[in-house]
C-alpha cells in the first residue's frame, strides 16, 4: 500500500501550500462571520467562495492521484514538509469543523440563504477528514508494515491453499 512518490511529492508544494492557505485563509474569514449571523449574503458569498476553493483544491488532489495529471512539486518530500503538510489539513479540518458546527448551533444550516452552501461545506469536511486519514495512513511507516505485511500473508496463503469448492458447501 506504499504511495507513489509523486503522489506523496504533491503535498507540500507550493502549488499545494497556496491552495491549502488560501482555503485556510477563506475558512477562517467563514468562522468570523458566522459569529456575526447580521451578515447573512456576506456569509452566504464567503461560503460559495470557500466551496469553490476547496472543490478545485479536491478535485486537484483526485487528478493527481487518478493519475490525470502530473503531480508538480518544487521539491522532493521531506519528513519536515510531510509534517507539514499534516498540520495544514489539521488545521484546516479544526477550523472548517468548528465553524459548521457554530453555524449549526446558530440555525444557519437550515436557514435557504445559506443551507444548501453549508451542505456542500459538510462534503467537503468528510472529504477532507478522509484526505487526512489517507494521508496519515500512507505516511505513517508501521502502518504501511502492517498492510504490505497482510497482502504478503494472503499471497501466501492463497498460493499454498487449494481453492475453495463452494459447490459442496451446504
Amino acid at each position: 500500500m506504499s504511495a507513489h512518490c509523486a503522489d506523496l511529492n504533491m503535498f507540500g508544494g507550493d502549488e499545494w501550500n497556496a491552495r491549502a492557505y488560501g482555503s485556510l485563509s477563506i475558512a477562517s474569514s467563514v468562522s468570523a462571520h458566522i459569529k456575526s449571523s447580521t451578515q447573512t449574503l456576506a456569509l452566504r458569498k464567503l461560503l460559495k467562495n470557500l466551496n469553490s476553493s476547496l472543490g478545485e483544491f479536491f478535485a486537484q488532489i483526485r487528478a493527481v492521484m487518478d493519475g490525470k495529471v502530473p503531480a508538480h512539486a518544487s521539491e522532493e518530500s521531506t519528513p519536515e514538509t510531510i509534517a507539514k503538510s499534516k498540520a495544514v489539513l489539521k488545521d484546516l479540518d479544526r477550523v472548517l469543523t468548528d465553524a459548521y458546527l457554530r453555524a449549526k448551533r446558530a440555525g444557519l444550516t437550515n436557514r435557504t440563504v445559506t443551507g444548501g452552501q453549508f451542505r456542500r461545506l459538510r462534503e467537503h469536511i468528510d472529504e477532507l477528514q478522509d484526505l487526512r486519514e489517507w494521508f496519515e495512513g500512507v505516511t505513517d511507516p508501521e502502518s504501511v508494515k502492517s498492510v504490505d505485511s497482510l497482502f504478503a500473508r494472503a499471497e501466501r496463503e492463497a498460493l499454498s491453499e487449494p481453492p475453495l469448492d463452494l459447490s459442496k458447501v451446504r
